[in-house]
């Protein structure tokens, strides 16, 4: 695992000139797949958000691709951990995990699913098992009710 983590870190360092370090700590981290691995994350939190697969996507679905990003990134250290270092492994293993919450939530019959969500005001989805967008639509909740309560003091309704 040493090793693995030296190696990671010269290959990041090699390349950031070349390509940025974002870019090159990513490789390093998740291999030469990780760009693919990434776009479909996207299109899984679109698609799962009922987003168009073309254009831009909604705030929800950029704020749902953010947490299965890094669930992904997790997954895929804990799967790194158990194949001692071997990136192609760990990616094949973290990418059937992302699929198959993708399909829970697509199937979003499994309450305990990732990615569960339930209708929610104005029939936006809300996630109950992602504690960041749990807290995030609550936030929007409140702020809708004190805009409700601004606009009827000021007698706009």
């Amino acid at each position: 695992m040493r090793s693995y983590l030296e190696n990671a870190l010269t290959l990041a360092t090699i390349l950031n000139p070349y390509i940025g370090y974002d870019k090159a700590t990513k490789l390093a981290k998740f291999g030469p797949g990780y760009e693919a691995t990434f776009k479909s994350i996207k299109a899984a939190a679109r698609q799962i958000m009922g987003d168009s697969l073309e254009g831009s996507a909604s705030f929800e679905a950029e704020q749902l691709n953010l947490v299965m990003q890094r669930n992904f990134a997790n997954d895929y250290e804990k799967a790194l951990r158990e194949f001692n270092g071997d990136t192609t492994r760990a990616l094949q293993v973290a990418t059937q995990k992302l699929e198959q919450d993708k399909d829970a939530a697509l199937d979003n019959k499994d309450p305990k699913a990732r990615y569960f969500s339930v209708n929610g005001p104005a029939n936006q989805k809300v996630f109950k098992n992602v504690r960041q967008l749990q807290s995030q639509s609550q936030k929007q909740k409140a702020l809708r009710e004190s805009l409700i309560s601004v606009t009827q003091l000021a007698g706009w309704t």
